[in-house]
């Protein structure tokens, strides 16, 4: 893997047209594969995603800091969080300019233009996170579409609609697409299922 590209060797080609040899013609088969090989890069990403879980549990802390700067910046807007020591009462009468009464007059006012996108952030990803459904239990078949993704490419490209048998021509390309990917390749027929019924 190069440039967080991902490639099919020349024998994963070499397979796939193999079984896709009665179908279309050599032509329309290489650029089924290359489009093939994309859907592919991205499903490898996926696998290399964080869990469900573990990003929901980020997406907690994050809204947790940020809620908390908020807090504090709208404190320091309204002039009620110091952020600068003042040692002198020469600013406040007047007599000499201090650069610490400066400085605080330049955190009010960039708190200030900083508190209205830190709060739609907030709400956003707040929404985002609120509306995830919480799943129990296993994923349902092909539940992230990349079996679904592939027939609609074998559509395209090849020019048929794909059928669940067991032994077909689809099967057997899924088979090998998931065995090249070393993902289960033994019985993908409830993902194919689930997939064909939504094409």
């Amino acid at each position: 893997m190069e440039n967080n590209s991902w490639q099919f060797t020349d024998s994963d080609k070499n397979g796939i047209r193999l079984i896709l040899r009665r179908e279309a013609s050599r032509k329309k088969v290489d650029t089924f594969i290359i489009q093939l090989e994309w859907l592919c890069t991205i499903k490898m990403g996926l696998l290399k995603q964080q869990s469900k879980a573990d990003i929901r549990n980020t997406r907690e802390c994050i809204l947790t800091d940020c809620k908390t700067a908020l807090s504090h910046m709208r404190k320091v807007e309204l002039g009620k969080l110091d952020l600068a020591f003042d040692g002198s009462m020469d600013c406040f009468v007047g007599r000499v300019h201090d650069p610490n009464a400066s400085f605080g007059l330049l955190m009010i006012c960039m708190a200030s233009e900083a508190v209205k996108p830190l709060e739609k952030f907030v709400k956003v990803l707040e929404e985002y996170h609120q509306s995830e459904v919480k799943r129990i239990g296993r994923n349902p078949a092909d539940s992230d579409h990349f079996v679904r993704q592939v027939g609609d490419l074998y559509i395209e490209h090849i020019g048929k609609k794909p059928t669940t048998y067991v032994d077909g021509c689809f099967s057997n390309l899924v088979k090998k697409v998931l065995g090249i990917l070393q993902l289960p390749c033994e019985d993908p027929s409830k993902s194919i299922r689930a997939a064909v019924k939504e094409i």
